[in-house]
């Protein structure tokens, strides 16, 4: 038998002798990926308030109606001057209280604006201000505006102002009766014609040639003996505008006249007879020295020149005046003359 101990030490021998087997472990869980660390939010922005919308900008007209009431008067009456531009009619109710501001700018430039826009609800407010105001600017712009306003209401009023203390007034009043050819007006526009003043005489001698009344070509011939050279410049043509017998031999008569321009307005008036001594009269006033003068003859030959009288003139001008001016104003009137009368242009000579 063998003793237990051996045995014992055979089994530890056997035991060290054999490979330790490894011993069965759980298998390891799979590495997780790191958890990824939250992103901080961005702060928060303050919230903008909304936008403010802006209010629609006033437009012109109220404004304008707006700066009526302002305490400054140039800003009053810049606004009676752009109501007048904008031509509302809505301006008129505001305009008409305008006539009674406390200042003279302001009431003339209200004057002006309603006489712009022919508001005839404005006449006899405008009148006023023509016979009773106390400033003449304001009077004079009345004058003028009732032109607009084609007011025959306020004759009697334009007559008086005929005796205004203020020559602008005068002057002003005289062009209106014209206008709406005032007979009633025409004994004192012929007393006018005799007034120290050649401005007057001269609104008076064309008012008379928009009345158009025969009974003027008497006093209006006088004139043609005047020592003022526009106011016979005027006459001539307020003459022409008047029908009846005389008119044509007052008219040749003026031919003669010393001042070139006046004989230049008769050749124009003469015109409307057919008679061939106002083209003449023109055809030698290209032969002027004047150079304004000469112009002046070419542009009138374009209207009333003839083929073998005014164009051949024409043509020689074209191309033998000193001026440059002249020579295109020349040519220019030719073609108007050739195209009036059907006369082809000519061929130019072969080089």
């Amino acid at each position: 038998m063998t003793p237990p101990l051996l045995l014992v030490a055979l089994a530890l021998a056997v035991g060290a002798a054999e490979p330790a087997k490894p011993k069965k472990t759980a298998p390891a869980a799979p590495a997780k990926a790191p958890a990824a660390k939250p992103t901080a939010k961005p702060a928060a922005k303050p919230s903008a308030p909304p936008l403010a919308v802006p209010a629609p900008a006033p437009d012109d007209f109220a404004r304008a109606s707006a700066d009526l009431k302002d305490k400054n008067p140039m800003v009053r009456r810049r606004a009676c001057d752009e109501l007048s531009r904008l031509r509302d009619p809505r301006a008129v109710p505001l305009l008409l209280p305008a006539l009674g501001d406390e200042s003279p700018f302001v009431r003339s430039a209200a004057v002006d604006a309603l006489g712009l826009m022919r508001a005839p609800e404005a006449v006899a407010p405008v009148t006023l201000r023509l016979s009773k105001d106390a400033d003449g600017q304001v009077r004079q712009q009345a004058a003028i505006a009732l032109a607009y306003l084609g007011a025959q209401q306020a004759e009697d009023a334009l007559i008086a102002a005929l005796d205004d203390k203020e020559t602008g007034v005068r002057y002003a009043a005289i062009r209106t009766l014209g206008a709406i050819r005032s007979a009633k007006a025409e004994a004192k526009f012929t007393a006018l014609l005799k007034d120290p003043d050649a401005g007057m005489r001269r609104v008076a001698a064309g008012a008379l040639g928009q009345i158009r009344s025969a009974a003027s070509l008497a006093p209006l011939s006088a004139l043609l003996k005047d020592e003022d050279l526009d106011t016979r410049r005027v006459a001539v043509k307020a003459i022409g505008s008047l029908s009846g017998d005389g008119v044509k031999e007052v008219l040749l008569k003026a031919l003669s006249d010393a001042d070139g321009l006046t004989r230049l307005n008769a050749a124009m008036e003469l015109n409307r007879y057919g008679t061939p001594e106002g083209e003449k009269a023109v055809v030698e006033l290209l032969k002027s020295p004047d150079t304004q003068t000469r112009l002046q003859a070419a542009n009138v030959l374009g209207t009333l020149a003839t083929k073998d009288v005014g164009l051949p003139a024409l043509m020689k001008a074209a191309g033998t005046d000193a001026d440059e001016g002249v020579k295109r104003q020349a040519a220019f009137a030719a073609r108007l003359v050739r195209a009036r009368l059907g006369i082809p242009e000519p061929v130019p000579a072969q080089k």
